[in-house]
């Protein structure tokens, strides 16, 4: 197993820091990586997945059998906090960072120039990444307790370049993380050249009207969440026919 890491603009004076994390090994070595980050940086322990039984059961099930290289990840993080992957009173599936409490509505600035456009023929994908500077519980109006202020940074903080090596399983990728250290995906590129980027936009989530179903918290529901599907595609899929067949095999939920 082979970790690099360097860091930008860590400065006190500066808002965001970026880190470029780049892993070689097995998917269950990068789920242990990154748990041991987790633990050492935003105090994550095994308090923090408490989950119904029912639920973290069946939620593990599906990946192992529809997202097998994640389920390894999965069981890296079971692991590292010394726990067996298979004890359903927790939910490995994610490793949230600075997120409190859960998102609130709001949209992405993302465009993409084609070939036919640019002077120099080729395609450009771009990201506005503007965000509110504060806490989520900043963003939503929510009190925080006084010991909290301090400790909570704001939720766009510290993103995460991640460029992943898996040694059996799934492709290598480039991306960009924050939300969730293991799959909070907004964008990135894989070694077979196809690249993802995720968009939410109000008007497309009004539309669904009471088709949407919204789980803050604890997730109730089985399937991969939005920032999942973009590294779930990532991982799985050469080129955009196949990604088109694996969204719409896929049990989604936002």
């Amino acid at each position: 197993m082979d970790i690099k890491e360097q860091t930008y603009f860590d400065e006190p004076d500066n808002f965001m820091k970026v880190s470029h994390l780049t892993i070689h090994g097995t998917n269950r070595q990068i789920g242990q990586e990154l748990t041991e980050l987790a633990v050492e940086r935003y105090g994550l322990g095994s308090d923090s997945f408490v989950a119904d039984p029912i639920y973290a059961k069946t939620r593990l099930e599906y990946f192992q059998d529809n997202y097998p290289v994640n389920a390894e990840r999965i069981a890296g993080v079971a692991t590292t906090l010394g726990i067996n992957p298979n004890d359903t009173r927790y939910d490995f599936s994610n490793l949230w960072y600075n997120v409190f409490p859960p998102s609130p509505r709001v949209g992405c600035s993302v465009v993409y120039y084609p070939p036919s456009v640019t002077a120099n023929n080729s395609g450009y994908l771009s990201r506005n990444y503007d965000f509110y500077l504060g806490t989520m519980a900043e963003v939503m109006h929510m009190p925080l307790p006084p010991d909290a202020v301090e400790r909570i940074p704001p939720v766009m903080s510290e993103p995460y370049v991640m460029e992943w090596y898996p040694e059996d399983g799934s492709y290598a990728s480039l991306a960009i993380h924050t939300f969730d250290i293991l799959s909070g995906t907004l964008d990135g590129i894989n070694s077979e050249g196809l690249v993802v980027s995720i968009l939410a936009d109000e008007e497309a989530i009004t539309e669904l009207r009471t088709n949407l179903e919204v789980h803050p918290g604890v997730p109730h529901i089985i399937g991969l969440n939005e920032l999942q599907v973009m590294r779930f595609v990532l991982d799985t899929c050469a080129t955009v026919d196949e990604a088109k067949k694996a969204l719409l095999e896929t049990k989604q939920y936002y």
